[in-house]
């Protein structure tokens, strides 16, 4: 998206498009400033819990207009992006586990 003078851009991620069931698409999270002139970004990343159950809300479904997506917890949509298996029930302690065992995420705690 171009820059446009005097305008606040806000990127919206995947939950929020699960639960307004496409109404808001998901952005690309990316800040490239080639003005070569000042500009700020500040993110804020918002998470639920990684055992909730992210879904459409039921203000966004109808006869007209069918759930696109199912239900997910963040913990199965972050084992899937690592490629990792899942058990049923237990995909907060894997991420957990992983999540401990990493160097960085050692480094921070």
């Amino acid at each position: 998206m171009p820059p446009r003078p005097n305008s606040l851009v806000v990127n919206l991620g995947g939950e929020l498009e699960r639960w307004s069931n496409g109404r808001f698409k998901a952005t690309l999270h990316c800040v490239v400033n080639e003005t070569g002139r000042e500009r700020f970004s500040l993110p804020f990343f918002y998470e639920p819990n990684l055992d909730a159950q992210v879904a459409p809300l039921p203000s966004t479904v109808s006869a007209a207009e069918p759930a696109r997506f199912g239900s997910v917890s963040p913990a199965q949509k972050l084992l899937r992006g690592l490629g990792l298996a899942e058990a049923e029930g237990e995909a907060r302690t894997a991420v957990g586990e992983y999540l401990h065992e990493r160097p960085t995420a050692r480094a921070r705690h």
